[in-house]
């Protein structure tokens, strides 16, 4: 039988050991504390075909597997919300310049693509711009991942001209791809590379945008 005493210092030991444990369980350099899940950035992507209207590989760097009439596939994402940079009421410029933001293509198992890793990639938009004044759509990727070993890929753009002027009504960022219709096509999509460990030897490749739909 435990002693009246024992029982009292028994007693007041568990008290002191629940309210010790009970400091601990509320520290907050606890790793088992429940934390909040990371926010998604916001994005929209935006799928498209392009066909090679032109292709300039003197040097062979792509061996001759990407020619004039091929395919090309891909996505571009980018920030809706993203502020503008550009203070003139003309010109809307926005930058991306992390994670997931950039554009990435396909064309014959070549991947020609925004470097995650070091994302430059520009959405800009002009409305009643310059003299005469014009429309323009242009995405920029300024900086992009090897597509093969020793080839660098310096530019990947893709720009929408309307010399009348008609296509835009501001320089907003929206949600939705540009509707094709009624844009010209006079330097479409280009993407530019050259031999990593020679500047020199180059490559270019020109195509035109023919479809262009939002991914739900």
């Amino acid at each position: 039988m435990i002693s009246c005493k024992r029982s009292i210092r028994l007693l007041a030991f568990l008290t002191i050991a629940a309210a010790g444990l009970s400091f601990v369980s509320g520290c907050g350099d606890d790793d088992s504390a429940v934390k909040p899940d990371p926010v998604d950035p916001p994005t929209v992507t935006i799928e498209l075909v392009a066909i090679i209207a032109s292709v300039s590989d003197g040097n062979n760097l792509l061996g001759g597997n990407i020619e004039v009439g091929n395919h090309i596939t891909g996505t571009y994402t980018y920030d809706p919300t993203a502020e503008d940079e550009n203070a003139l009421a003309t010109l809307g410029d926005y930058r991306h310049d992390s994670s997931p933001y950039g554009i990435f293509l396909d064309i014959n198992g070549y991947k020609f693509e925004t470097d995650l890793d070091n994302v430059d990639f520009l959405v800009e938009l002009t409305n009643d711009h310059s003299t005469p004044p014009r429309d323009n759509y242009l995405l920029r990727s300024y900086n992009n991942a090897d597509v093969l070993l020793n080839l660098s890929v310096d530019h990947i753009s893709w720009q929408l001209d309307d010399p009348n002027a008609i296509k835009l009504t501001s320089t907003d960022l929206t949600s939705e791809p540009p509707v094709l219709a009624g844009w010209t096509s006079t330097f479409g999509l280009t993407i530019t590379g050259f031999q990593t460990d020679d500047t020199f030897r180059t490559f270019s490749i020109r195509a035109h945008v023919s479809t262009v739909s939002k991914v739900e």
